[in-house]
């Protein structure tokens, strides 16, 4: 019924704090786990073989796109979802996990399966600096249904030089095959419907660990920001100190048992 994809690069290089917790928790809740595994050079793929070697619920995809490639993020995740079999879909990237008991996710599933969208956008919850503050509860376009949507940047986004508009795309949308946004319905990202069990959410711990975060700018997603766009930076901050973590944030409390610590 449910498949979660997600890709690697360079997880060990890059410091990607926490993707054992990931992929470990995400096996365990979805029926079936795709990981598309880029060509990395420090061991990536045998981690993850190793991390998952419990569970026979999983696969892995070997690619090689080039990471010159403008579209490199979008043609991992594309690769990834056009692999899945099962008739729901959720693409989370190496620091995220699915919030909410999996009776829960399968209610909304059900419900999902008979909407004319093909996405359902569900709250990303960003924690910040430990397991018990975020900077923000904001809909992504996390899961899909049946075999006629891609990942890719939408149409608007896609520059003539095959450079993609990072002010409007992180290029990885969910589009139809003309490259418009999959139709697209919204779950409730209210934080106290989901601390209360209502509704179903997505913890992207990514912001936990500020180091890591750091560390992965500086190894990678620094430059290629700027490789996507051919130059012009994303509508997002880089974070490559500790004084760029300036956001607000807040509390709040969410069930979240064997989390890794800092």
């Amino acid at each position: 019924m449910l498949e979660i994809y997600q890709t690697a690069h360079n997880l060990i290089k890059n410091n990607i704090w926490g993707w054992q917790y990931s992929v470990r928790t995400n096996a365990a809740f979805a029926d079936k786990l795709t990981i598309v595994v880029n060509e990395s050079q420090d061991g990536t793929r045998e981690a993850i073989e190793k991390e998952l070697s419990g569970f026979n619920n999983w696969q892995i995809i070997d690619t090689k796109i080039p990471t010159s490639d403008c579209w490199f993020d979008g043609k991992l995740k594309n690769i990834g979802l056009q692999a899945c079999l099962e008739e729901f879909k959720l693409q989370l990237d190496m620091d995220e996990t699915p919030y909410g008991s999996r009776n829960l996710w399968d209610n909304i599933l059900f419900q999902f399966k008979f909407s004319q969208a093909k996405c359902l956008a569900i709250g990303s919850i960003n924690m910040f600096k430990d397991w018990s503050h975020h900077y923000g509860i904001y809909p992504k376009q996390y899961l899909s249904k049946g075999t006629d949507c891609f990942r890719g940047p939408q149409i608007r986004a896609r520059r003539s030089d095959g450079s993609i508009n990072t002010q409007i795309s992180d290029g990885c949308d969910l589009i139809l095959a003309d490259g418009t946004f999959a139709p697209t319905e919204h779950l409730p990202n209210d934080q106290s419907l989901i601390e209360e069990g209502f509704v179903p959410a997505i913890v992207h711990f990514g912001y936990v660990n500020l180091q890591s975060r750091i560390d992965r700018n500086k190894e990678f997603w620094a430059e290629h920001w700027f490789v996507e766009s051919n130059g012009t930076p994303p509508a997002h901050k880089i974070h490559m100190t500790m004084e760029d973590f300036d956001q607000p944030y807040l509390p709040i409390t969410l069930d979240l048992p064997d989390v890794p610590k800092l």
